[in-house]
């Protein structure tokens, strides 16, 4: 790290701190890059606060909804490598996939859609969720559960967050990989050099950030950390966990990607060089 950088990191050091606390996250691991190197890695709070462990870059954290982006970009590898069709429709590839509550998802939806949030189907995730983030649907269920949403509005017309589509995307990797998702995406991380990420529990080591649940007097009450496991509806939606380290190296092969993809957009833009990575402890 530069002297300038080194100065504005120092400075940017007690705010951090003050949004930790006053958010109440039991900690944050913060990593930068900048032109492919990671330039500072520091931990804020404690990963453990019964051994007042502070997180350091191998730190692992759930990732939830980060997955998302894996997923996403899983797929679309899968696609460009089995030259699948972008706009081949959603059940030429899983057959049984049906939405007799909005037809046009049926017959029109393809992976751009299911990825883009915009097929306009209800999300209804809390009748899904249990105690300490388990799921109460297994992968299995993920086709029928797809095919019998109600819709929100119109497919195309609206952007509608929604974890149900991911779940279907992964297990259109399922599909077109003859591999599982897990099984998929755990291949791509270690060619990419990812050796401390999950998808399921448990971890190799105890260098994990703990969840906890902060009482209105500011009090953190330990929990049971995030449980989404093999054979989960939602392993493609959120079941990811990894370290500061390993973003890293992630967003290094994004932006390196990115040059790659487009060259133009590149030139004289300091910003398509850095990256800074939060990960925040875990709120049960």
């Amino acid at each position: 790290m530069n002297r300038a950088m080194d100065t504005g990191w120092n400075q940017a050091i007690p705010s951090i701190d003050a949004i930790r606390g006053a958010s109440h996250s039991p900690s944050f691991s913060v990593d930068a890059l900048h032109h492919g190197d990671t330039v500072t890695s520091k931990g804020f709070g404690y990963a453990d606060k019964s051994t007042a462990r502070v997180p350091n870059e191998e730190a692992i954290y759930s990732l939830g909804s980060y997955t998302k982006a894996f997923t996403a970009t899983f797929v679309s590898l899968l696609v460009h490598s089995v030259q699948h069709d972008w706009t081949m429709t959603i059940p030429t590839s899983i057959p049984e996939s049906q939405a007799p509550q909005n037809p046009a998802v049926g017959e029109k939806a393809t992976l751009p859609e299911i990825l883009s949030h915009s097929t306009g189907l209800v999300s209804v995730l809390s009748v899904a969720i249990g105690r300490h983030g388990s799921a109460f649907p297994q992968r299995k269920d993920v086709t029928q559960i797809c095919s019998n949403l109600p819709f929100v509005s119109p497919f195309r017309l609206e952007w509608q967050y929604n974890n149900w589509p991911y779940a279907l995307g992964s297990c259109l990797v399922d599909e077109i990989s003859n591999k599982s998702w897990t099984q998929s995406v755990n291949e791509d991380f270690e060619l990419l050099g990812m050796n401390r990420r999950y998808t399921s529990e448990p971890y190799a080591d105890a260098n994990f950030a703990h969840a906890y649940t902060i009482l209105s007097d500011g009090t953190a009450v330990e929990q049971e950390t995030h449980s989404l496991q093999e054979g989960d509806a939602f392993n493609g939606s959120g079941s990811t966990r990894s370290c500061g380290k390993d973003m890293m190296t992630w967003y290094k092969a994004m932006i390196e990607v990115s040059r790659a993809a487009f060259p133009a957009a590149e030139e004289g833009s300091e910003a398509a060089s850095s990256v800074v990575s939060v990960l925040p402890g875990q709120l049960a």
